[in-house]
């Protein structure tokens, strides 16, 4: 059995949020919510994947990873606040939407289901924990233009042998997931968040995701990392150093040793998420479940 198509969202208002810049769907979300659709809305079957999660299923060491690929249902805000595109005019659009779906009463603490990382399953490897053994089977390098759904449609995904096809693929296992949670684990711009009237001030910090975190410990998690700021997302962090213009504004740029004083508080974000949620009251000495 092929795979699925990556980034397949269910959920008709998370695929408009979903696209690429520059088709309209800032415009697009702006009407289906203006003629009453439900930001909150999910589809049946997220529904029924969540009431037949397995108990225990958080209970992995190292903490379970969520698959990319495959059946997404993501609520919109998450996509919303997802940046594939960090051109201006790309941030702008995701802005709207935010905007546009916190102004029509979408939920935060909303909860979703994602189907657990499976090596069996992914269409490629995670990266080892630290102290632990890289994986024994090498995978094949291909061109770039090899990447493209087109081109591994054409080529019949050449990376997979005829007897991959023909094993019947295992059903995924499916974890929960809160979206503000999820949005800071996976590195989601929060910029358009920040800036929205009321969010900070609103925040729970101590809200627990299903698997016992408060915001503090989701932020620990970020996949952009824990020193960026906050108004910075994954796609934005430069991972070559060598690339880092001296433009670049992702760090906060404050005295090290000393650390920071109120004049770096100009604005919301200019810090790391840990150090402004911290400032906003955060226990540091909460644990997980």
């Amino acid at each position: 059995m092929r795979p699925t198509l990556p980034y397949h969202q269910v959920n008709e208002l998370s695929l408009i949020c979903s696209q690429p810049t520059g088709h309209g769907s800032p415009g697009r979300l702006d009407g289906e919510l203006s003629l009453g659709a439900d930001p909150n809305s999910q589809p049946e079957k997220a529904r029924e994947l969540l009431s037949a999660i397995e108990p225990g299923w958080d209970g992995q060491d190292p903490p379970p990873q969520f698959e990319q690929y495959g059946e997404q249902f993501q609520p919109p805000i998450y996509c919303a606040a997802s940046h594939l595109n960090n051109s201006p005019k790309g941030k702008s659009e995701k802005a709207q939407m935010v905007f546009s779906l916190l102004r029509h009463g979408a939920d935060l603490y909303q909860e979703f289901p994602q189907a657990l990382y499976s090596p069996d399953r992914s269409s490629k490897p995670r990266a080892p924990f630290p102290g632990e053994d890289p994986p024994c089977t090498s995978f094949p390098e291909f061109p770039t233009e090899a990447n493209s759904l087109d081109r591994e449609e054409e080529n019949q995904h050449p990376h997979f042998s005829d007897d991959e096809w023909e094993n019947e693929e295992r059903a995924p296992a499916w974890g929960a997931r809160h979206v503000i949670h999820a949005i800071i684990e996976d590195g989601g711009c929060l910029t358009p968040l920040i800036e929205y009237p009321g969010f900070l001030a609103s925040l729970n910090l101590e809200h627990r995701d299903p698997q016992g975190r408060t915001l503090l410990l989701s932020a620990c998690r970020s996949a952009a990392g824990t020193d960026v700021r906050a108004r910075t997302g994954f796609h934005e962090v430069h991972w070559n150093v060598e690339d880092i213009s001296p433009e670049s504004k992702i760090y906060p740029s404050w005295d090290r040793v000393a650390g920071p004083t109120e004049s770096d508080f100009s604005s919301p974000g200019m810090e790391s998420l840990v150090d402004m949620f911290l400032r906003f009251g955060a226990d540091p000495l909460a644990v997980d479940y």
